[in-house]
C-alpha cells in the first residue's frame, strides 16, 4: 500500500523497485532492456486505443511482474515511444501503485531532472524505491555502437554521421546524474557487459553470476 506517495512494505513484502537506465545514444540502454524482455517467461503487451505500437510490456517472472514503458518493436524504442512526459510518469505511477516493478529508458528522459525530482518526492525520497543504473562505457565506444547501427540498417543513411549530439547528450546524462545523486537519489554506474547482471539484481531478480555469464535462475 501506499500513504503521501511512499509505499508502506508490510513484514515479508518485498519492495518494489522504479529503475531507470541512463546513458547516451550507443551506450546500451535499449540492447539492456530488451535482454529483460527477452528473459521473461511470459509478458502481456500492453496497447492504447487507437495506436499501433505497444504502449508497455509486463513481464511476468515467478514472484513479481516487472513493467516497461513503451515499445520495443522497432530498432529505436523505449520511453521515447511514449508521447509525452506526462504520458510516461503516469504509467511508472500507476504500475508502481498496482504492485509492479518498473523498468524504463529512453534518450530524452535519460538526461532529465525535474520529472525524477518529482518521482523522487513523490516515493518519499526512499532508496529502495527509486534508483537509476547509468551505463558508463567510453564516449569513443558509444559513438562507435552509434555508427556500427547505422551502417546495418537495411536502408543505411546517406549523410555522414554526426558525432555532437550523441556527444552532448553524454555530458548531459553525466551531469544529471551527478545532480540527483547529490539528492539522494542511489545511482548505480556500470559498463554495458555488467549491467544487465546488476538491473537483474536491483530489480531483486535471481541471479546465478559465471566467469562466463549471467543466468536468470527461474
Amino acid at each position: 500500500s501506499s500513504k503521501g506517495g511512499r509505499s508502506i512494505i508490510g513484514a515479508g513484502v518485498r519492495p518494489l523497485t522504479i529503475l531507470q537506465i541512463r546513458g547516451t545514444s550507443g551506450s546500451g540502454k535499449t540492447t539492456l532492456v530488451r535482454q529483460v524482455l527477452n528473459l521473461a517467461p511470459a509478458k502481456d503487451t500492453m496497447y492504447l486505443k487507437g495506436r499501433k505500437n505497444p504502449y508497455f510490456y509486463r513481464l511476468k517472472f515467478r514472484d513479481h511482474i516487472i513493467t516497461v514503458p513503451g515499445s520495443y518493436v522497432s530498432e529505436c524504442g523505449g520511453a521515447d515511444t511514449v508521447k509525452t512526459y506526462d504520458e510516461l510518469y503516469a504509467i511508472i505511477k500507476q504500475e508502481h501503485a498496482a504492485g509492479h516493478d518498473v523498468l524504463f529508458e529512453g534518450l530524452l528522459c535519460a538526461h532529465d531532472g525535474k520529472r525524477s525530482r518529482d518521482l523522487w518526492e513523490h516515493l518519499g525520497r526512499d532508496p529502495v524505491l527509486f534508483m537509476i543504473l547509468e551505463l558508463t562505457d567510453p564516449l569513443e565506444v558509444c559513438l562507435a555502437s552509434v555508427e556500427k547501427r547505422r551502417a546495418g540498417r537495411k536502408n543505411p543513411p546517406k549523410t555522414a554521421f554526426n558525432p555532437d549530439n550523441t556527444i552532448r547528450r553524454y555530458k548531459e546524462v553525466q551531469r544529471s546524474c551527478e545532480q540527483l545523486e547529490a539528492l539522494g537519489i542511489p545511482i548505480h554506474r556500470h559498463r554495458r557487459d555488467e549491467a544487465v547482471t546488476v538491473a537483474l539484481q536491483l530489480l531483486k531478480l535471481p541471479v546465478m553470476v559465471t566467469e562466463e555469464a549471467s543466468f536468470l535462475l527461474l
